[in-house]
């Protein structure tokens, strides 16, 4: 059985020419993910991927360089337009809007705008399948000036709910309850009026007897990844999309370097890709094939929290 609809997906390039020097003494290569993101290209190619989902973090910087930022995401961007695919879909990440802040990612390349200006919309993906893309910063720390009313927001949540971050902590988890550990300045929240837009696009791909993807730069379940990588109103999120559970198929996400799948309680599926910028195989992306209602998607490298393939279907768990 061949699908009409293919897929491919990548996160977290962070794209820079440079070694970043861990505390606890590790070292990560940031000038090895390039490498990583053209063989997974070239994966895509043979694969005849018609949609690449990149799940955010394009490119790194370092602090005070000027021109770093759109050297790094010019130098990605030039390998993404390698690809054959004649679509291309940007989620944005924390370090996309640390390199372009909110009132500058249009300069920044990014495939990341909806017609209405809006950094969350809807895509007709073809064949009986919808994406959602959601914008995870709404309501965050990152990309925006301490001036806007949404930053204002953001620090009053990471101030209720993170002691350390008030106090300037170095150590963002101390002595912090496990479930509040995604309260730091990486993660964000989608705004109310994202929630409302949200409950609409599912129903408009319900009453046109359509299957959803929903992509999104952090994860939305827990059993998919680590507590500190999830959105701060996950809960949310999730309770939106499980009001639709005939109609959502699967969650994509990045951000939690590592990977993960799992499968919640309305059964959808949540598949967090592994980074490419710290992946010890020569590629690391995933590609999923999309039939009627249902859709298989295929591992390369350590994308998938090693999973290999993911029957993504009502009511199943990863087949390996």
């Amino acid at each position: 059985m061949s699908s009409s609809l293919v897929i491919g997906f990548v996160t977290d390039v962070r794209h820079a020419d440079k070694d970043e020097h861990r505390s606890d003494g590790s070292v990560r290569r940031h000038w090895l993910g390039l490498a990583v993101l053209e063989a997974s290209v070239h994966r895509f190619d043979e694969n005849g991927v018609q949609i690449v989902v990149n799940l955010g973090n394009v490119a790194d910087s370092s602090p005070g360089v000027r021109g770093e930022a759109s050297s790094n995401m010019m130098g990605a961007l030039k390998v993404f337009d390698t690809c054959k695919a004649p679509t291309r879909i940007d989620v944005i990440g924390n370090h996309d809007l640390i390199n372009f802040p909110r009132d500058q990612l249009h300069r920044s390349g990014l495939c990341c705008f909806a017609s209405t200006g809006n950094l969350y919309r809807f895509e007709r993906l073809g064949d009986g399948w919808d994406a959602v893309v959601l914008y995870d910063y709404d309501i965050g720390v990152v990309g925006l000036n301490r001036a806007d009313k949404a930053f204002q927001e953001a620090e009053q949540i990471l101030h209720t709910r993170n002691r350390n971050i008030k106090l300037h902590r170095d150590d963002w988890y101390a002595n912090l309850p496990e479930a509040d550990h995604r309260f730091t300045p990486v993660n964000g929240a989608v705004s109310d009026t994202q929630l409302c837009w949200l409950d609409s696009a599912l129903r408009k791909s319900a009453e046109a007897g359509n299957k959803v993807l929903v992509f999104t730069h952090t994860p939305i379940f827990a059993g998919a990844a680590k507590q500190k990588a999830l959105m701060w109103n996950c809960e949310e999120v999730l309770e939106v999309l499980h009001k639709h559970r005939d109609t959502v198929v699967a969650v994509f996400a990045g951000h939690n370097q590592d990977g993960g799948y799992a499968r919640d309680s309305a059964g959808i599926h949540h598949i967090t890709l592994g980074a490419v910028f710290t992946s010890k195989d020569k590629e690391c992306c995933a590609i999923l094939e999309c039939y009627d209602g249902w859709a298989m998607c295929s591992a390369y490298g350590e994308a998938c929290g090693g999973h290999r393939q993911l029957l993504l279907a009502k009511g199943t768990d990863a087949v390996n």
